[in-house]
């Protein structure tokens, strides 16, 4: 909880300022640029894959296991990413050829190219193995605030929006310096290994945990993807700008995803100890996520037109709807990282496939009917499924990790949050938040909710012994 509040605290700093810059670039540059834009990220993430191929997630389980080896692991992974990028430079530039799309649209996915660079040099996971969160947090506020500050002084105009991707690099390069220099100072100079032998073995490791990261993104964005070859750029605009309010919340779900790996890594053949960091996680997850999604859906109109302008009102109800993601894939982060942390990858990666499929057919029946409301349906279906897929395998292969107990008091207390927001509707929405968290706090008392559910550990950790093996 102490690293998790680090990184909470200079994540929050850092993506709130990236926030206040977006809503000013989409206040500048308009529905239809602002949606070109966010293709073009969403697009390039997927190039990134071939750069990462889930070595984070391998080098952060072994380094958390013996952090002696820290300097050859990360030898071996910067040689395997500096190659791997290549190939990925050539893919997206082969894509950027044979797309049908503006060329402003191209220039913006060139322009994101230089990133596939810095995804190769990315250290911060030697950090989070070794559990210093606070410089992992203080890299993503100096790499954020870089590019928060260039993009609020600098583009102040439509006609600059190409040089928003740019002033992204220069933030994740400020990042990487940062943590190269710690690096130095910790564990000496920065090596590359160019070992074939060596990188059989970590990629036969590593490349599961790539398969589910690609299929991750694309429960992520690949409805953004979908739109922008099937939808007018200003709704794709509304839509990327209703998914910044949701990101924002989800990138808080992905700290805890980073910085609960090593001490879930910790617990395997100690089913007790996992049944412990089970019942803290979930009640405090869920503490949090339900208000923020019951609160969120309540107030979706006015977040969205305070946040980003009139014009990009019309994506309100995408975002009442792609709000319930965040309880879903909260809770979800403590069932997946006991799967890849047991040695349980590869059922894993079939939870996730299924799960995609769903969201990639959903998507593809919805999106041109029903246009963003149909993406935002189809994506919280597929993050709904995966829960309950993903829970199911955890405790028949693992352990009998609870989730129920922690669920009905948060879900009562926002009910009547909900009730409360709705009977202010003629109030401004900052009071009408600040009305909501009271509400809440003075539920969840009353319900005692901020006690634990002591029968949840017990029957959490009852069964003890050799977990069984996939």
């Amino acid at each position: 909880m102490r690293n998790l509040g680090w990184l909470t605290a200079g994540d929050l700093a850092a993506k709130a300022a990236t926030f206040a810059a977006f809503a000013h670039l989409a206040r500048v540059v308009g529905t239809g640029l602002f949606g070109d834009f966010g293709f073009a990220v969403a697009l390039t993430l997927y190039f990134r894959l071939i750069v990462s191929q889930g070595l984070d997630v391998y080098g952060i389980q072994e380094a958390a296991r013996d952090r002696t080896r820290v300097p050859a692991h990360s030898a071996h992974i910067l040689g395997i990413r500096l190659v791997s990028s290549v190939a990925g430079a050539t893919a997206l530039l082969i894509c950027i050829a044979l797309i049908d799309k503006a060329p402003h649209v191209k220039m913006l996915l060139l322009l994101c190219g230089p990133g596939l660079i810095l995804e190769a040099l990315s250290m911060q996971w030697v950090f989070q193995a070794t559990e210093q969160m606070k410089r992992v947090a203080f890299a993503n506020v100096v790499g954020q605030m870089v590019f928060s500050a260039l993009a609020l002084f600098f583009i102040n105009r439509a006609s600059q929006f190409l040089w928003i991707p740019v002033l992204q690099i220069c933030g994740e390069l400020a990042a990487a310096a940062y943590i190269f220099f710690n690096y130095r100072r910790q564990f000496g100079p920065v090596r590359i290994a160019f070992d074939s032998r060596a990188w059989l073995g970590i990629l036969k490791v590593s490349l599961p945990m790539g398969i589910a990261s690609f299929l991750s993104l694309v429960m992520f964005n690949f409805d953004l993807v979908l739109m922008g070859f099937l939808r007018p750029a200003a709704e794709v605009g509304r839509y990327s700008a209703a998914y910044k309010i949701v990101g924002f919340f989800l990138s808080l779900v992905f700290l805890y995803n980073r910085n609960l790996f090593p001490s879930v890594s910790r617990c395997k053949g100690d089913p007790a100890r996992l049944g412990r960091i089970a019942q803290r996680t979930q009640r405090y997850v869920l503490l949090l996520a339900l208000p923020l999604a019951a609160g969120g859906a309540c107030l979706s109109g006015p977040l969205m037109r305070l946040t980003f302008g009139a014009e990009f009102g019309g994506g309100a109800a995408a975002l009442a709807i792609l709000i319930w993601i965040v309880p879903f894939a909260s809770t979800r982060v403590l069932y997946r990282v006991t799967l890849v942390s047991h040695g349980f990858q590869n059922a894993n990666l079939r939870v996730s496939f299924v799960a995609v499929v769903v969201n990639v057919l959903l998507n593809i029946l919805l999106i041109p009917r029903f246009s963003l409301v149909g993406a935002a349906i189809a994506s919280l279906s597929a993050e709904a499924l995966l829960l309950c897929l993903t829970y199911e395998v955890t405790i028949r292969k693992v352990a009998p990790l609870p989730l129920a107990p922690f669920l009905w008091k948060p879900a009562l207390a926002s009910l009547v949050m909900v009730v409360v927001v709705i009977g202010t509707a003629g109030f401004g929405i900052v009071v009408r938040i600040g009305i909501g968290i009271l509400t809440y706090a003075a539920a969840s008392a009353m319900l005692l909710t901020f006690q634990g559910a002591p029968g949840a550990t017990k029957s959490a950790v009852s069964s003890g012994g050799e977990a069984p093996r996939d």
